[in-house]
């Protein structure tokens, strides 16, 4: 099935930024073959311009990073470590193709101007055209017309049922999460801390598949007083808004858009990116 996050075959997901990447790298190979006979490359040009493709990758990729962590200093500063957790997917996309696209052009001196111009240009070229086959697959979507337990909490309603239409008003953070799952425990101190850092926000944790008495026990273990949790207990939220794998986040707007999501763990700093775009929109 193919969607905005990616292509899934089977259990398998494959997200879209490798997709577009790795098929960049295979068509730039091709072409570099293609204008080397053409235009009579020594072996040692074709080999400097294939192998240098992969080392602007890894240029772009750390400076993509770096620029990222600079942005969120203040947040990656408490916890240092956290600047090498590349799974939070923090990376400022277009410094990494700047500095991908001129460490290319350093690294292929011999070759002349125009050629280096040309090759940067396609793989650019080639990256925008996934970008917007991708784009092609978001959806406008909104809370879906189901209904949660509610788990009683200090804030909680004196109610047992409850609906995302009660959250419209404010934005809203809808957090996937299981007890057993190792991540997801990982992000619940950085989800626990936003939502006391934004009182504006509403931040709904929604338990997959598991019983109140497992997720009261676990909430009260790790003292983590969230205001919003429900139980999926049948797992449909994940079947409704075609979410795979756990944790995943979900950003919805004050009217009950969804304006982004997040597969994986999520990081301080790129659930504060998060949060501005959701407020900003």
């Amino acid at each position: 099935m193919i969607s905005f996050d990616g292509i899934q075959l089977g259990s398998l997901m494959f997200p879209w930024v490798l997709l577009i990447l790795f098929s960049a790298i295979l068509f730039i190979s091709i072409l570099i073959n293609v204008l080397g006979h053409h235009y009579k490359w020594t072996d040692t040009q074709v080999k400097i311009s294939k192998d240098s493709v992969w080392t602007s990758i890894i240029i772009g990729a750390v400076a993509a990073r770096v620029i990222f962590v600079m942005f969120y200093w203040e947040i990656y500063i408490e916890n240092p470590l956290d600047i090498l957790k590349i799974q939070d997917k923090g990376f400022s996309l277009w410094s990494g193709l700047f500095f991908g696209g001129l460490s290319y052009i350093i690294l292929n001196r011999s070759l002349r101007t125009k050629m280096k111009i040309i090759l940067v240009g396609v793989f650019l070229f080639w990256v925008a055209i996934g970008v917007t086959i991708k784009t092609q697959y978001k959806v406008e979507s909104f809370y879906p017309d189901l209904s949660f337990q509610i788990l009683p909490t200090d804030h909680s309603e004196n109610k047992n049922e409850g609906y995302f239409t009660d959250f419209l008003g404010q934005p809203t953070v809808v957090n996937l999460l299981a007890s057993w799952c190792p991540p997801c425990h990982r992000e619940m101190p950085i989800l626990f801390q936003a939502q006391k850092a934004h009182p504006n926000i509403h931040f709904v944790m929604l338990n997959q598949g598991e019983d109140i008495t497992t997720v009261q026990n676990y909430l009260q273990k790790h003292s983590f007083n969230f205001k919003n949790v429900r139980l999926d207990v049948n797992g449909e939220m994940p079947k409704q808004s075609n979410s795979f794998g756990l944790p995943t986040t979900l950003f919805y707007d004050e009217k009950g858009k969804l304006v982004d999501r997040h597969m994986g763990e999520l990081s301080a700093a790129k659930l504060q990116e998060y949060l501005i775009k959701m407020t900003a929109e």
